[in-house]
């Protein structure tokens, strides 16, 4: 009867990162984690193809953790309370040591399409969360922005707190004060938003007012003003 080998992912994730704190991602490689977690290299390649897979597979779950403590602190609150819990979130939990693999691999430039679908896949969650947020913040302003609008914000978002995160001396409270300034400050100059819905209608582009708002974005907030 062959032997079962129990936890091997998890032997072979924690081997992965042990080599990675200790030397450094270009210093891992899948006979060095099959050494150090005890396995047969032919193991470690049937459960992830090559070390990029296997430090995508970790990010993702390292992600997935960001954006559950994300939804717990935003859960229930205002809007712009709920923007800048989902900022600070995001940017203190990455800027922790437990999370140094995410800068790690944010900076992989992989050409497997895998991989991509992996950190694609992981990022998307998260850019949906702040894109709810965004549209009840902007509606709150009666500003009601239409689908690519959003997503563009939302993208925007997540790529300022990713700098924000990686980049910089100062603590996460004011790194994250910086990008909730810069996010919301588009939604409070209504000037700027009366002059491009103006030039919208002028080229025939506005065709509808309806807001962008889905129904869990509903559940997250409350829909009371923001004193």
């Amino acid at each position: 009867m062959p032997k079962v080998i129990e936890n091997v992912s998890q032997r072979i994730i924690e081997a992965a990162l042990q080599i990675y704190h200790e030397d450094g991602f270009e210093r891992i490689s899948m006979r060095r984690i099959a050494k150090l977690s005890g396995l047969a290299v032919g193991t470690v390649y049937n459960r992830f193809e090559d070390k990029e897979a296997l430090l995508a597979h970790v990010l993702a779950g390292d992600i997935e953790q960001i954006r559950m403590s994300m939804m717990e602190n935003v859960f229930g609150k205002p809007a712009e309370e709920a923007l800048y819990a989902a900022i600070h979130t995001f940017i203190s939990k990455t800027m922790e040591e437990s999370h140094d693999i995410i800068r790690c691999v944010l900076d992989m430039r992989s050409q497997q399409e895998y991989v991509e679908r992996i950190l694609v896949g992981a990022c998307e969650q998260i850019r949906a969360l702040l894109q709810e947020i965004i549209i009840r913040v902007y509606e709150e302003h009666s500003i009601m922005l239409r689908e690519p609008q959003a997503a563009m914000l939302s993208d925007m978002a997540l790529s300022m707190m990713q700098v924000a995160a990686r980049h910089g001396q100062e603590d996460a409270d004011l790194r994250a004060t910086v990008v909730y300034g810069m996010v919301l400050a588009n939604a409070r100059d209504t000037d700027l938003w009366a002059e491009q819905t103006t030039e919208r209608k002028k080229r025939g582009l506005l065709k509808s007012k309806k807001p962008v708002i889905t129904g869990r974005a509903h559940q997250l907030f409350p829909t009371g003003n923001i004193e």
